[in-house]
């Protein structure tokens, strides 16, 4: 067989593999889970909520009402900064004035105990939480009133660590619209067929964890140089013989974005990734959606199609299946979506060239180094 047959067998190969990539993660991200999560029989037991705050924006309000409105029967939340003044910090209080009956705190110290501005701010309220049982939960977040009752109750064995999957809703202009694409048709895609199939991830929208489990892991000195917390709790976690589990989806309120925070977001997403699981970096250029496309042009003579129709019927069914997945879980879809997908897909392997060559990135206003991510010690799993 001559190259050129060769070349095109490799293209329509590729083709056919990324192809089913996307057809089995939405049919698994859409079927749900095919395992039995393992519930405690103490299910509801005192919890210590932090929410790290650092912009007054307008979706801090609703996603922070939601928190305090669990039916939970005993929680504390803690909101913290590290500026002071902090117009956060006052939004949050005017919130929690209205729910005199759960229990409210606020820090307004910079500890300093980290490069990354997010684990900065988890050290003081980590350390100075009332309950061993700690959630950390992003502050756009939104909760459904049982959430914090089903993540409780997930936290059974060996699992040291329950992750929820955050989809992007209530997108109020265009760019906010590209980013709902990137985080459901993609991220939250992909993490629904891996919690289907049993896989965790750390994911640090709301995290349920202990801090017994996480001090002897070695606490926020071990993971102060990361430039994920969530990813680098999962792993030093599994260094005790600690599982992290994905326990269904949270709502992250978008609001109103501009392209620049999409671009910057997906971005601390795309290095959070090439640092802490670097196989799965690298294997999403092959993947994706314009990737796959141009593998189907190269072997159009195999797939017996013409080049051109293989390239645009790659990019349309791309989007169909982004479409149809969000209109099954009842995620926001407009006439605007199919767009903002087609965005994110011409996007991707720019932000993914990036993130390859990053050496330094911006979170919170603050820019740091990415630095290798650090061994795990030597621990002996305790029985």
């Amino acid at each position: 067989m001559t190259a050129a047959p060769l070349f095109s067998l490799f293209c329509a190969t590729w083709w056919t593999g990324a192809l089913a990539v996307l057809l089995g993660s939405a049919a698994l991200a859409a079927a749900g889970s095919l395992f039995q999560r393992r519930h405690r029989e103490d299910a509801a037991p005192p919890l210590s909520v932090i929410v790290p705050v650092r912009e007054n924006s307008p979706e801090l309000a609703p996603a922070l009402a939601s928190l305090f409105s669990q039916s939970y029967p005993d929680f504390e939340v803690i909101v913290s900064a590290v500026e002071e003044p902090s117009p956060a910090i006052e939004n949050a209080r005017a919130v929690a004035a209205r729910y005199p009956g759960i229990s409210a705190s606020f820090i307004t110290r910079d500890p300093r105990a980290a490069e990354n501005p997010k684990i900065n701010n988890l050290a003081l309220p980590i350390a100075e939480a009332r309950h061993d049982l700690i959630v950390v939960k992003d502050a756009n977040i939104r909760l459904k009133p049982e959430r914090l009752a089903e993540m409780a109750s997930l936290l059974a064995g060996g699992t040291g660590l329950v992750a929820s999957i955050p989809v992007g809703i209530e997108p109020r202009n265009f760019p906010a619209e590209i980013e709902c694409a990137g985080m459901n048709g993609y991220v939250a895609r992909f993490l629904l067929a891996a919690s289907a199939l049993g896989l965790g991830f750390g994911i640090g929208a709301t995290m349920l964890f202990s801090r017994r489990d996480f001090e002897r892991a070695g606490g926020i000195a071990h993971i102060a140089r990361s430039i994920g917390e969530d990813h680098a709790i999962a792993k030093m976690l599994s260094g005790i013989g600690r599982k992290t589990i994905l326990s269904g989806t949270v709502e992250q309120i978008i609001g109103r974005r501009r392209i620049s925070d999409c671009w910057r977001r997906q971005l601390r997403w795309a290095v959070c990734r090439r640092c802490e699981t670097p196989l799965v970096f690298h294997a999403e250029l092959a993947a994706s959606p314009l990737a796959a496309a141009l593998a189907g042009a190269g072997g159009a003579n195999m797939i017996g199609i013409s080049a051109s129709s293989v390239f645009l019927g790659t990019i349309a069914v791309w989007i169909a299946a982004d479409m149809l997945l969000a209109a099954l879980k009842g995620w926001p879809v407009s006439w605007r979506s199919p767009l903002a997908s087609l965005c994110f897909i011409i996007g991707f392997p720019l932000l993914w060239l990036q993130a390859r060559l990053a050496s330094r990135i911006s979170w919170g206003g603050a820019s740091f180094p990415i630095h290798r991510p650090a061994k795990m010690p030597a621990f002996e799993r305790k029985t």
